[in-house]
């Protein structure tokens, strides 16, 4: 369940609301996660993408853009090849 960050009180404040999630990066890594797993790695091994989307946009329209990338060990990001 997806809940404000902020709570529902401060939600008409903000003017930019994003949703930031992970997701699988390739279809074998999908099939392992969601559960027709192939022989090998585990699910926890499997390589994953954070996505950031655009949910509302008050001032713009930018509502359904999205950005996919990865983190390194020192947490910077870096692009999806």
């Amino acid at each position: 369940m997806l809940r404000p960050a902020l709570g529902r009180s401060f939600a008409y404040l903000v003017d930019l609301h994003l949703l930031v999630h992970k997701v699988p990066l390739e279809a074998e890594d999908a099939k392992a996660i969601y559960g027709t797993q192939a022989p090998g790695r585990t699910a926890d091994q499997r390589k994953l993408a954070t996505v950031l989307e655009v949910l509302t946009d008050r001032h713009s329209s930018r509502v359904g853009r999205w950005a996919a990338f990865r983190t390194d060990a020192g947490g910077k990001l870096t692009g999806i090849i």
